[in-house]
């Protein structure tokens, strides 16, 4: 490892990935040219900076991007970016550090990841600047103002030697901004249903959670699991914990200075006590041990959860762009944590959201660190400068882009985020849902081709989550489709689902085809359903008779055991034994098949009339109708073949029938399988 000189050098100011450069410094060592931005002569300066994959699919210099472009010349400077390989970055590094000339500038974690003994190491080794004495309303004033009057800062900034070390970092958070992104989200609707205000003590939140339960709300209270922890977020959170003066799974400090662990405290109890009470009262959902925040989120879709305990980037991912970006009534409302009584100081021990990271740094061998001091991030992401490097951006690439105060950044500033990048995600697969019913019937179809064709037009009209904001995408002109609507997005696999609805009347009358009767709604569908069901019933009591008739002419009905009656048990005398004779009786149906033969034999004249008669019958065979519809003297064939056969079956009389009948008894009780039939 080289050792460089120390030197105590200017300021480096944040420079953010791809062009946060844009915006002012109050007072400035170099000249402003006229445009207002800082001139920086020309001069080039170098940068090592480690591209993500991301970058390096769509570049392999950085300088190449047109928004850099557009700095350079706002700034009059030009950029030379050092690219270590993807995957290669610490052995670059490596062999950087042994040049003996270093960049002007190292980004992306090089130091801090790389370099033996971190940054602490590399200011002793001269490796980097030492701009301590240069933190002030001259060189760095957006800097100095942010950190002056905050501790926190101050301390994140500051290492142990005392040294500022974290000029031009990315602060996320800020005083105003330091909340915790994960906490119970309400239903609207099911809020403004009970008619009550957003609950801010425990006792609120249990009578919120009564009557949202006394309202057919399925679970008021929906958590998942985290890990380690049973209940997530009602023991990472502090949200209910901190009411009882704890930390549910975490050390934390006490009003009197001492360091205490939540679970050992005697109010932890109070606190578990509370969450037996919410759970045995059914309020929490009960698989709460086995599901994830987006099957919370999904759940809450589904209209059954009233407050979720979730993180703002699974809502806005999920239930956002399913549900609430569709239905504003079923928003979701953010809840303070509460307190146990009314006029209670809410105890210090929600989570902070503030942070630093993507450090830079200026080095010991910085040509000109007055060129990179004039490199101050933008403090107003809503000023032209910025406008400018948004729709620069977006025009050039055909992408989202947006500007936001990293120093600043809000809950609002997140959502917006989230939102503008989830949008972005392709699109690279459709699941379309449909009625079961509908899978049955045939392509051409009219039911079957409107929702193809109206799923074939969605598909052609998007690539990304973004097309799918199109309500025109949504609407149909097809009188069988009663509604389209998006049910849930995956970003995970660029999958949306969509579900088509079919109007009713369209199955009633899918139903009335296939039962050969008008069926108009339910009532109609369940009477026909009942009343077939004690037909099949009994037709299975026939059925293998009627199969045996079909094969082989003759079927028998066997009798159930209800129709069987037995005799009071009698004593018989055989021989020199004594038996027991039970005699039973039941009825039997037979089916015999027997062939009828009839003939239709009408007399029309002449041997030539007779011809003309049966080739006006072969004509009209051949018609669609058939030769049983053929008119001959006024009756059809058919009419005709059946007063034949009923005039055959009148033959067997009732006094035939009884014969038969007695007959076919003593056959079955008197033979032994032999048979002699006469017939007069």
């Amino acid at each position: 490892m080289v050792r460089r000189k120390k030197v105590t050098a200017s300021v480096l100011a944040a420079l953010m990935a791809v062009g946060s450069f844009a915006g002012t410094v109050s007072a400035d060592p170099c000249p402003r040219n006229e445009q207002g931005y800082p001139d920086l002569g020309g001069e080039t300066i170098t940068i090592w900076f480690n591209m993500t994959s991301n970058n390096a699919q769509a570049t392999s210099d950085m300088g190449e991007y047109h928004v850099i472009k557009d700095i350079e010349e706002k700034f009059n400077c030009k950029f030379e970016f050092i690219h270590p390989p993807v995957g290669q970055a610490k052995d670059n590094f490596t062999i950087m550090m042994a040049d003996s000339t270093l960049p002007d500038m190292i980004f992306c974690g090089g130091i801090d990841s790389y370099y033996p003994g971190g940054v602490e190491m590399a200011y002793a080794d001269g490796v980097l600047y030492d701009y301590t004495d240069y933190i002030g309303e001259e060189y760095t004033p957006n800097f100095y103002n942010l950190i002056k009057d905050d501790e926190f800062l101050k301390k994140a900034v500051t290492d142990d030697e005392g040294r500022i070390i974290r000029l031009g970092a990315k602060i996320c958070g800020s005083e105003e901004a330091d909340l915790t992104f994960t906490g119970p989200l309400i239903r609207k609707d099911y809020l403004e249903a009970t008619g009550m205000d957003v609950p801010t003590t425990i006792d609120q939140w249990t009578a919120l959670f009564q009557a949202m339960k006394d309202n057919g709300v399925e679970y008021p209270l929906a958590v998942h699991a985290s890990g380690g922890n049973d209940l997530g977020p009602l023991f990472t959170t502090n949200m209910f914990s901190s009411a009882y003066g704890v930390a549910a799974n975490d050390y934390y400090i006490k009003d009197d200075g001492t360091v205490a662990f939540g679970p050992y405290e005697d109010s932890y109890k109070d606190y578990l006590t509370l969450l037996n009470q919410w759970y045995e009262a059914g309020y929490i959902n009960p698989d709460f041990t086995t599901q994830t925040e987006n099957d919370i989120m999904s759940l809450d879709s589904s209209d059954r959860v009233g407050t979720a305990m979730t993180h703002l980037y699974t809502y806005g991912t999920t239930y956002y762009v399913t549900t609430e970006s569709e239905d504003e009534s079923k928003a979701l409302i953010a809840a303070p944590a509460p307190v146990l009584n009314e006029g209670d100081t809410q105890a210090a021990l929600r989570s902070s959201s503030r942070g630093l990271g993507d450090y830079k740094y200026i080095t010991a061998d910085c040509k000109n660190v007055e060129a990179c001091i004039a490199l101050i991030n933008s403090a107003d992401p809503y000023g032209k400068t910025a406008v400018d490097t948004v729709e620069l951006f977006e025009k050039e690439y055909g992408m989202a882009a947006m500007a936001v105060n990293l120093e600043r950044l809000s809950v609002e500033d997140v959502q917006r985020i989230l939102k503008k990048i989830l949008y972005e995600f392709p699109l690279v697969r459709v699941e379309f849902y449909i009625p079961k019913w509908t899978e049955t019937l045939e392509p051409e179809h009219p039911v079957k081709k409107a929702l193809l064709e109206k799923a074939g037009e969605i598909l052609s009209k998007v690539t990304h989550i973004r097309d799918l904001k199109e309500e025109s995408l949504f609407k149909t002109e097809a009188p069988c489709i009663s509604g389209i609507r998006m049910e849930g997005v995956i970003l995970a696999r660029g999958a949306v689902k969509i579900r088509m609805e079919v109007d009713d009347t369209y199955y009633y009358a899918m139903l009335s085809g296939l039962a050969g009767v008008e069926l108009k709604g339910e009532y109609q569908l369940i009477s026909m359903i009942r009343e077939l069901a004690e037909k099949k019933k009994a037709y299975e009591k026939v059925e293998a008779a009627i199969q045996s008739v079909e094969s082989t002419g003759y079927g028998v009905i066997l009798p159930e055991q209800s129709e069987i009656t037995l005799d009071e048990p009698t004593v018989i005398h055989q021989g020199s034994k004594y038996g027991v004779k039970i005699r039973a009786m039941s009825p039997s149906i037979h089916l015999i098949r027997a062939d009828i033969e009839t003939e239709i034999a009408p007399i029309v004249g002449s041997e030539a009339q007779a011809e003309d008669l049966i080739a006006y019958i072969r004509e009209n065979s051949k018609s669609e109708e058939g030769i049983w519809n053929t008119n001959i003297f006024g009756k059809s064939v058919e009419q005709l073949v059946g007063d034949g056969i009923r005039t055959r079956l009148a033959v067997i009389g009732e006094e035939s029938q009884k014969k038969l009948q007695d007959t076919m008894r003593r056959i079955v009780n008197e033979s032994k399988g032999r048979l002699i039939c006469i017939i007069i």
